[in-house]
């Protein structure tokens, strides 16, 4: 799928640009699941990789793949690619609350049967997230952390969690 090679890349380039800078400690990856309203994204996982710029801010890339949905017939499929800034509101030595802001890219798929055989439709749409998360500091390595936004995409705006954690490299 040409989105997956898009995330591959968009990955691997921020992996690199992180290590390239000699600043590697500020990286972190991790994932987990991800729940939404609506017909197009139940239930699924996502992926991250954040580079923390200073105190207050930090930029991700997330990639979120919702399981394949059968409803009457037809067959959803739904990913998204968000590039994301985080700003910290609050920090403690436990807990810290942060807004969420960024764009991404939905696609979607359709398959579903018509007297005549199977037909598919595809499409994709920019997207606007906003937002709201809080990360508990388990460890200097290990953050779990819990988020709720709202990808708006044109006529379709919904509520997305994602529960997860993060490992700092």
């Amino acid at each position: 799928m040409k989105m997956t090679k898009t995330i591959q890349k968009t990955l691997w380039l921020i992996l690199f640009l992180g290590m390239s800078t000699g600043v590697f400690a500020q990286l972190s990856v991790g994932g987990g699941i991800a729940s939404g309203t609506g017909n197009l994204y139940p239930f699924g996982v996502f992926g991250r990789a954040a580079y923390q710029i200073n105190d207050k801010i930090t930029a991700a890339a997330t990639v979120n793949y919702f399981f394949p949905k059968k409803i009457a017939g037809a067959s959803i499929k739904y990913a998204q690619i968000n590039l994301e800034g985080f700003y910290t509101l609050l920090d403690n030595d436990w807990l810290a609350a942060y807004a969420i802001g960024g764009v991404g890219y939905s696609a979607y798929s359709l398959k579903y049967d018509i007297p005549l055989g199977k037909t598919k439709i595809s499409d994709g749409n920019f997207v606007i997230n906003l937002g709201a998360g809080v990360r508990y500091k388990v460890s200097d390595k290990f953050v779990p952390f819990g988020e709720v936004r709202v990808p708006i995409i044109q006529n379709n705006t919904r509520l997305l969690v994602n529960i997860g954690v993060m490992v700092n490299l």
